[in-house]
C-alpha cells in the first residue's frame, strides 16, 4: 500500500499561441482549433529564408508554425528596470507572467503556504532566442575577412561591420543572465520572492515532464510545500 502523501494541482496558467490563459487553450482544443499561421513578420520574413527546395542550404521549407501574439510587458510590475529588457529573453519575461498567474489562480489553496519552501522547476529548452541574436553580434571578425577579402577599403569595411552591429542588441552586464535558459526558474523565484529550490531540466521534448517529476520528487520527499512546475519555450525561428 502506497504511504505516499497526497499531491493537488492547485492552479493553471498558459501562453499558447492562439491564446493566453488556460480557458482558452482548452477551448481550442475541444473545438479543434488549428492555430498554425503563416511566420507573422514580427518573428521573421517568409521572403528571407523560405526555399520549397529541402535540399537549399541556409533556408527552411517551412512557413507556418505556432506563433504567441504580442502582448504588453509591464517591468516595473516585476520589479525590472525597463532598460534591462531588450537583453532579456522574451521566454524569462513569459515565465514571470505565467508564474504570477498561476500563483493568483492558486488563490485561497495558496493561502498560508510558506514562500520560502515554494519551489520552481520548469522544463527549458536549451536555446534561446537571445543566444542566437547576441551570438550573431560576435560574428563580426568574419564579417571583416570577408569585406577585406572582397577588397573593400578599410574606412568602408568598418562603416560596413558598424551598420549591420546596429541591427543587434548591444551587449550590456545583464545581457548573459538574460539569455540564459537557466536563469528562468532563477529569476521566477527572485522576482515573486520564493525561496525554495529553483532549477530547470532540459530532456528534449519531454523537458516539461521532468519538471513535473522533480517537482513531485520535491513534494513527496517533503523538501517544498508547493512547487512550480511547467514547460517554457519562444525559440520558434528558422532553426
Amino acid at each position: 500500500m502506497s504511504t505516499s502523501p497526497p499531491i493537488a494541482i492547485v492552479g493553471m496558467s498558459s501562453l499558447f499561441a492562439g491564446s493566453h490563459d488556460v480557458l482558452g487553450f482548452w477551448r481550442d482544443i475541444v473545438s479543434a482549433t488549428d492555430r498554425l499561421t503563416d511566420v507573422p513578420p514580427h518573428a521573421w520574413l517568409i521572403d528571407d529564408y523560405f526555399d520549397p527546395d529541402q535540399s537549399a542550404p541556409d533556408m527552411t521549407y517551412a512557413k507556418r508554425g505556432g506563433f504567441i501574439d504580442p502582448f504588453p510587458f509591464n517591468p516595473m510590475e516585476f520589479g525590472l528596470p525597463p532598460t534591462t529588457i531588450p537583453a532579456t529573453d522574451t521566454a524569462q519575461l513569459m515565465a514571470l507572467i505565467a508564474a504570477k498567474r498561476v500563483l493568483e489562480d492558486a488563490g485561497r489553496f495558496g493561502e498560508g503556504v510558506d514562500q520560502s519552501r515554494t519551489s520552481v522547476i520548469l522544463g527549458v529548452a536549451s536555446t534561446t532566442e537571445l543566444v542566437v541574436e547576441m551570438g550573431s553580434r560576435l560574428q563580426h571578425p568574419i564579417w571583416r575577412k570577408a569585406l577585406r577579402e572582397a577588397g573593400l577599403p578599410e574606412s568602408r569595411v568598418q562603416e560596413i561591420i558598424q551598420r549591420i552591429k546596429d541591427h543587434y542588441q548591444p551587449w550590456q552586464e545583464s545581457t548573459f543572465p538574460g539569455l540564459l535558459g537557466n536563469v528562468v526558474a532563477g529569476r521566477i523565484a527572485n522576482r515573486l520572492n520564493l525561496g525554495g529550490s529553483n532549477f530547470v531540466t532540459d530532456a528534449a521534448c519531454a523537458s516539461s515532464i521532468s519538471a513535473l517529476q522533480a517537482g513531485l520528487a520535491e513534494l513527496y520527499l517533503g523538501d517544498s510545500d508547493m512547487v512550480l512546475a511547467g514547460g517554457v519555450d519562444a525559440l520558434n525561428d528558422i532553426l
